[in-house]
C-alpha cells in the first residue's frame, strides 16, 4: 500500500505544481483519514497553504493509517471534515476523494450525509474511488 500512497502523493504534488505556475491565488490543503472503527482517525487540521514548497511539506508529511485488516474507511468522516474547513467566502472551492476503500458509515455520519453537505456547500466535488453508486453520484452530482 505505501508504493500507492507514494504515488497519490507525487501525483497530487504536481498538482501544487501546476497550480503555482498559474497566475490564481490559490490554497491548498489536505484531510488524511483512516479507519475510525479500529483506532485510526480523520485528520482535519491540517493548515491551508499557499506555496509550492509548503505544498510539498504538506503532502509529503501527512500521517498514513493502516485501515486495519477489515473492508472500508472512514471516508464519509473525512469528506464532512473537508467541507467543514474554513474555505475563503468566494473561492471556488474543490474537493478530492482518493480512496482504495468502501466509506464507512455509522449512525452520525451517512453517505447520504455527505450528499446532502456537497450538494449545499456548492463545490466541485472529484472522486478516486472503488466503483460504488454513492462514489459515483458523489463525483456526478457535483464535479
Amino acid at each position: 500500500m505505501s508504493d500507492k500512497l507514494d504515488g497519490l502523493v507525487n501525483s497530487t504534488a504536481d498538482l501544487v505544481t501546476e497550480l503555482s505556475r498559474l497566475s490564481l491565488d490559490w490554497r491548498v490543503t489536505a484531510v488524511p483519514f483512516g479507519d475510525l472503527t479500529v483506532g485510526e482517525r480523520v485528520v482535519s487540521d491540517l493548515p491551508f497553504v499557499t506555496t509550492e514548497r509548503d505544498g510539498h511539506q504538506l503532502l509529503r508529511t501527512l500521517p498514513r493509517f493502516g485501515g486495519g485488516s477489515n473492508t472500508g474507511e472512514s471516508s464519509p468522516d473525512a469528506m464532512l471534515s473537508a467541507l467543514g474547513k474554513p474555505y475563503r467566502r468566494d473561492a471556488v472551492k474543490i474537493v478530492v476523494l482518493l480512496t482504495d476503500e468502501p466509506g464507512l458509515q455509522s449512525a452520525q455520519v451517512t453517505v447520504q450525509h455527505v450528499t446532502d453537505a456537497l450538494r449545499s456547500a456548492e463545490l466541485i466535488c472529484f472522486v478516486a474511488p472503488p466503483n460504488l453508486p454513492y462514489f459515483r453520484k458523489w463525483a456526478t452530482d457535483n464535479g
